[in-house]
């Protein structure tokens, strides 16, 4: 699974050693396209025994309920986590809602500095932990909304999952 606009030199030159490529998604083929005729897109599989809905889910809101959203994804620009704060900011000032953010930082950043990027926000929430998939859907069932809003995504697995989960999710069409 790729989240890039192009192949390197040595991937590109490989391709020509296989018969076909199988991708997960059409903004995969689109990309593996470029290099190589014959590209079948083969959807990555949600564990549907994993993700569902349990008897712990929030389900649909009743009034003076808080409302709780998730953010599921890398700590990269591209994922859209700056842009999700300033419209959370704007859209929420006293409303009873909450934010989760399920992170993780491949270039080492710590959770300490994820908080300070995150900010000062009342009702926001930092889950910087592995967790398991059945925590991940105990997690997903425990909120109401998953915000995606990555400028692009090679499946969008996250948005996957807690649909599955019986979750809503938002997200942008890049």
């Amino acid at each position: 699974m790729f989240e890039t606009s192009k192949l390197s030199p040595s991937w590109a030159k490989g391709l020509k050693n296989v018969q076909e490529v199988w991708v997960p998604s059409q903004f995969c083929a689109e990309l593996f396209g470029q290099y190589h005729q014959n590209v079948h897109v083969i959807p990555s599989p949600i564990d549907v025994q994993v993700y569902r809905p349990l008897d712990i889910s929030y389900g649909s809101l009743t009034q003076h309920q808080t409302c709780r959203f998730l953010f599921v994804s890398e700590w990269i620009k591209r994922k859209g986590w700056r842009e999700m704060l300033q419209a959370w900011d704007k859209a929420f000032t006293d409303e009873p809602v909450e934010l989760y953010v399920k992170t993780y930082s491949s270039y080492g950043w710590t959770a300490e500095k994820i908080a300070r990027d995150i900010g000062p926000r009342s009702n926001t929430y930092l889950i910087h932990t592995i967790l398991t998939e059945e925590e991940l859907n105990r997690l997903y069932n425990s909120c109401h909304c998953l915000v995606h809003p990555a400028h692009s995504e090679g499946f969008g697995r996250t948005v996957a999952e807690m649909l599955a989960a019986g979750g809503e999710a938002i997200s942008i069409g890049e």
